[in-house]
């Protein structure tokens, strides 16, 4: 094994083979016709947080789901949330009742969230629910892939990976992610003690998603003393962002400076060079993350 990898091992994750082997797409479906079967009328937020509700619709469901002990728990959960937001602004009609079942799986997401983790002494199964990325066909039958496939039109063997951190976050699960639970797996991860980072999906230049890497606890007793991992921390990111704004402006100031009609001078080529070092690497970051994000970023 690569020594790198082996100073990167994840503290007390469950192995890559159990997590594959741990049902979803079962999962999801039963979420869905749980919550279709309990919720058929239209609620409140805060009528969903009840106690009379609580004890006759969400305790029972939190016993069932909780004895899985299934890591995608809370992805399906949150999965089954955002097909009732498409299926409501589909459906006028039905759109309070489908958004009150929205919320209830958002309001079981976070309870799950809570039993799972609140009876671990080990930290990173708060880390590994929230940041594993679950298949949604995982676990999906035969007869269903060829359903699928059939309506898919093409050859589909697996979806697209993806964390319940970031499900939450692309479907605006604001109530989740401002949970005490979430916001401390957040701030773990911006400030890089929790080491994470998303496989590209979309157009990046240097993608290497073949190095597929768990959630990890980042201990700096065994990491190099060089270790460029820790670029991906966004709170280090976001320094290093500033410095090289700080430094681009300077050499522009500079160019001012000492510019001349006659020839290029040094402090030119500096800058031509250096701006176009932030030029690809905001190209880079449109294209990784999509121009809706990256412009709402720019307009922050």
């Amino acid at each position: 094994m690569d020594p790198e990898v082996q100073l990167r091992l994840p503290l007390d994750v469950p192995v890559e083979q159990d997590l594959l082997n741990q049902p979803v797409f079962p999962l999801i479906h039963a979420i869905k016709n749980d919550v279709e079967e309990r919720i058929d009328a239209s609620l409140s937020w805060d009528q969903l947080n009840a106690v009379d509700v609580n004890y006759s619709i969400f305790r029972p469901l939190v016993f069932k789901y909780a004895k899985l002990r299934n890591y995608a728990i809370v992805y399906a959960c949150l999965v089954v949330r955002t097909h009732f937001i498409d299926s409501a602004s589909q459906d006028l009609a039905f759109a309070p009742l489908k958004l009150t079942r929205a919320d209830t799986c958002e309001l079981l997401a976070l309870k799950l969230l809570r039993r799972f983790t609140g009876n671990s002494d080990n930290p990173v199964d708060l880390f590994s629910v929230l940041t594993v990325g679950w298949d949604p066909l995982q676990g999906c039958p035969d007869s269903c892939m060829s359903d699928i496939r059939e309506i898919a039109g093409e050859d589909i063997h697996h979806g697209d990976r993806i964390s319940a951190l970031e499900i939450a976050i692309s479907s605006g699960a604001k109530r989740f992610i401002a949970s005490p639970l979430v916001q401390t797996c957040i701030t773990d991860i911006h400030n890089g003690r929790v080491v994470f980072s998303a496989p590209a999906t979309r157009g990046s230049i240097l993608a290497d998603n073949y190095k597929q890497r768990h959630v990890q606890v980042y201990d700096v007793h065994n990491t190099p003393w060089l270790d460029h991992y820790r670029l991906r921390v966004p709170r280090y990111r976001g320094i290093m962002e500033f410095v090289d704004f700080g430094i681009l402006l300077f050499l522009f100031v500079l160019c001012l400076h000492n510019k001349s009609f006659d020839s290029i001078n040094w402090s030119e080529i500096i800058f031509i060079v250096f701006a176009f070092g932030f030029l690809l690497d905001e190209l880079t970051a449109a294209l990784e993350h999509g121009w809706d994000i990256y412009i709402q970023n720019m307009w922050n």
